[in-house]
């Protein structure tokens, strides 16, 4: 996607979002700041990262005013490709997945069988995700995560927290805590994913790994550890042991919100 189109959608983006606050296009930020926003507002009022509380929930909003939010942010998308169709599409994707971040987040064979091939408009998603996802993984850049709370949560909400399959990410790092490689391990089904604990530490030795970050998500919604979820990595923090890697933390991501392992007391 061309650096210049990923710059078109961002500012559109923010013009929209300028223009439900009441503020002059002109005054909107293309950057993290409005599209971030944007899509935490969409995401049926959910923050993104927050504090590290397990639920953070904005009850100041009706949850039809949520959705005629999501379904005019849709429409301002959609309508930078295909205009005369905006509102039938993005009423169709509100109808379908609920919230701008779960449309996002969907599967392209889903989306697109409710864009009925208007290739331009899935094209428009594409571009949007992948440059939040690059923006908030840039605030991680050379910085040691364990100071970067905030930064990392919302990384990790926007890659994750809407994805319709567990995933499991591993962040492998450095001396210093600074991100060396930021890899998805495994990919599972919707309420499971499963990985070997040794492939985890091959990679510790392939990139030279001092300490890792275990995160993955629940497509069901809610980031409470499962009884799996605990066993899996207990068998981790073992074998992290053996090889001098420490294991900062194991992180569940959820739409509604998230869990720290470390906090929980599990580890």
């Amino acid at each position: 996607m061309a650096f210049s189109t990923k710059h078109t959608v961002l500012a559109a983006l923010g013009r929209g979002d300028a223009r439900r606050r009441g503020s002059r296009a002109s005054d909107a930020d293309p950057d993290a700041g409005d599209c971030t926003a944007c899509l935490c507002r969409c995401a049926g009022g959910v923050e993104l990262g927050g504090t590290n509380h397990a639920h953070r929930r904005d009850l100041s909003t009706s949850q039809p005013d949520k959705a005629a939010r999501c379904r005019q942010a849709l429409e301002e998308l959609i309508a930078l490709t295909c205009p005369a169709r905006a509102p039938e599409l993005a009423q169709q994707l509100v109808d379908r997945f609920g919230s701008f971040a779960a449309t996002l987040s969907a599967r392209r064979q889903d989306r697109m069988r409710l864009l009925d091939g208007a290739l331009c408009v899935e094209r428009t998603f594409e571009c949007l995700q992948m440059s939040i996802h690059h923006i908030l993984r840039g605030k991680l850049a050379g910085k040691p995560i364990l100071s970067n709370e905030q930064a990392l949560l919302d990384y990790l909400r926007a890659t994750m927290a809407f994805a319709p399959v567990e995933q499991l990410r591993v962040l492998f790092l450095n001396a210093v805590n600074e991100i060396l490689a930021d890899e998805v391990l495994a990919t599972g089904t919707i309420s499971h994913v499963h990985a070997y604990p040794r492939e985890i530490m091959k990679r510790c030795v392939e990139i030279g790994a001092t300490a890792i970050f275990l995160i993955h998500n629940h497509p069901s919604g809610q980031p409470q550890p499962s009884r799996a979820d605990r066993a899996f990595t207990r068998k981790i923090v073992d074998a992290a042991r053996c090889l001098d890697v420490a294991v900062h933390d194991h992180l569940v991501i959820a739409h509604a919100g998230h869990v720290s392992f470390r906090q929980a007391g599990y580890l």
